[in-house]
Parts: C-alpha cells; sequence; structure tokens
C-alpha cells in the first residue's frame, strides 16, 4: 500500500508541474491536488507511521517547489510568467485633475451616475453629482481628483 500512496503522490507532483505549462484553467491541477488528498488519506489509513509518511510527502513537496523555481529562474521563464513591469504614468492630455474643476463639456452617454463626457475633444470617465444626467447635456466640472470627475448638470436656459 505503502507503494500505491507514493506513486500517487509522484503522479500529483506530474500533474502539479504540467498544470504550469498549459495556460488558463486546466484540469490538471484539479487532479493534481486530488491525488495529494487521496494519498495523503490512503497513506493515514493504511499505513502504520502514516502521519511520519506525510510529514515526509510534504518535505519532499517544498523541495519540489523550490527546485522548479530555480530552474524557472535559471531558464529565465520568471519573466514570462510573472509580470515585474510598471505602467509609467503619461501626462494627461487636459492637465492636471485640478485644473479640470470649472470646466464645461457635454455628455457622451448617459451618467447613470457614471458615464463619458467630452470636455474639448478628450473623452473622460466622469459621475454624476447626485441624479440621472441623459445624454448630449451640458455638464460641469464641481470636482476632480485623480481617480474621479464629479459633474453637474447645467441648467438649460
Amino acid at each position: 500500500m505503502l507503494t500505491i500512496c507514493i506513486v500517487l503522490f509522484l503522479l500529483a507532483m506530474l500533474f502539479l508541474a504540467a498544470e504550469l505549462h498549459i495556460p488558463g484553467l486546466s484540469p490538471c491541477g484539479f487532479i493534481g491536488v486530488a491525488l495529494i488528498i487521496v494519498s495523503m488519506v490512503l497513506t493515514v489509513v493504511y499505513v502504520p507511521f502514516g502521519l511520519v509518511i506525510i510529514a515526509g510527502e510534504l518535505g519532499g513537496a517544498c523541495v519540489f517547489i523550490m527546485a522548479l523555481y530555480r530552474y524557472i529562474k535559471r531558464r529565465q521563464l520568471y519573466g514570462k510568467l510573472i509580470l515585474d513591469e510598471t505602467l509609467g504614468v503619461e501626462p494627461s492630455e487636459i492637465g492636471s485633475p485640478e485644473s479640470l474643476i470649472g470646466k464645461t463639456g457635454v455628455t457622451k452617454t448617459a451618467l447613470k451616475p457614471v458615464g463619458k463626457a467630452d470636455f474639448n475633444g478628450a473623452t473622460l470617465e466622469v459621475f454624476a453629482d447626485g441624479a440621472y444626467i441623459p445624454e448630449n447635456t451640458k455638464v460641469k466640472v464641481v470636482e476632480s481628483g485623480k481617480t474621479k470627475i464629479i459633474v453637474k448638470r447645467i441648467p438649460e436656459q
């Protein structure tokens, strides 16, 4: 029975290694985790000193993960698996957020409460100050921050 448990555990490790090479969510990860659980349950139930063997399996899994990590680092696959770049902040076409306060524009979509508005050719995502604002309505920026531009409807004259 010990041999079956060890074979199941090694098979689980192979399935988990295959999971790394298959993009997206594949059945290999689920099968690998299920095999690990089955291996551990069988070990505890049917093998004398099963808990000691499970501790060895967990230690082996840690060694396997560390070796896999070093392999990925050495083969320069790390940059392909993990994004380590940051997006640069480009200057805005219309200036700083604080310079928007008081500017007027026209809504391109209905603001319920979020939508888009056009400010001299620049389309921005804006939030309505309170009520629903329909499309093609003149609006004025009343508050502006880094992530939020709040507009208020300009009454028709």
